[in-house]
């Protein structure tokens, strides 16, 4: 065995052991994206109780995030903004924390959804 073979054996292995590295190293930079599973979910016409209802039985927590989504389908999308500011207003009766979304979609209604933000805002 040659000199040349000892050193290709070498460059070798330093290439399988950099790429290795490389792969793991790319691995660990994904963005993985951040799921914030609801701890409870409200929506209209699925749901046997009015919006304040359902937000006075939730646990008051300075940590958890109300999400209000106001979808609107064709025709409604003046309904659901106008919408929006009141039922925004029923949710902060309770809340501090609340963040508001209105959505094009096929279907016109409001959900909302109580998140763990882990933040305390006082």
């Amino acid at each position: 065995m040659g000199w040349q073979t000892v050193i290709a054996d070498l460059a070798l292995i330093l290439f399988l052991v950099t790429a290795g590295a490389a792969k793991q190293d790319a691995e660990l930079g994904k963005a993985k994206p951040v799921s914030n599973p609801a701890l409870s979910k409200w929506a209209e016409g699925d749901s046997e109780q009015p919006l304040g209802r359902w937000l006075a039985d939730q646990p008051a927590d300075p940590r958890t995030t109300v999400v209000m989504t106001g979808r609107y389908a064709e025709g409604d999308r003046a309904r659901i903004w106008n919408e929006a500011s009141r039922m925004e207003s029923v949710a902060k009766q309770r809340f501090e924390r609340v963040r508001t979304v209105v959505l094009p979609s096929g279907q016109t209604g409001w959900s909302a959804r109580l998140i763990y933000d882990g933040q305390a805002t006082r």
